[in-house]
């Protein structure tokens, strides 16, 4: 199934931080499953999602964070 946070865009294909955690918006996260880091499993880039500033204005960007075994598209 696929993920629904890979799915949510925002107006101009924008991916959306819809569903994210503050401590997965804040990089702190795993965008994926919520992990924090571990020894074993550190948080990688993993690309950015957007949130919406309102009507005819430019979208705030949020990098976010993800272990290397996480399924994220590393497009966004």
């Amino acid at each position: 199934m696929a993920d629904p946070q890979q799915l949510a865009e925002l107006p101009g294909g924008y991916p959306s931080a819809a569903g994210l955690t503050d401590d997965q918006l804040h990089g702190v996260t795993c965008r994926c499953c919520d992990g924090p880091a571990t020894a074993g499993a550190p948080l990688t880039r993993a690309g950015h999602v957007y949130t919406s500033t309102g009507p005819g204005r430019a979208p705030l960007g949020w990098p976010v964070v993800a272990h290397p075994d996480c399924t994220i598209s590393e497009d966004q």
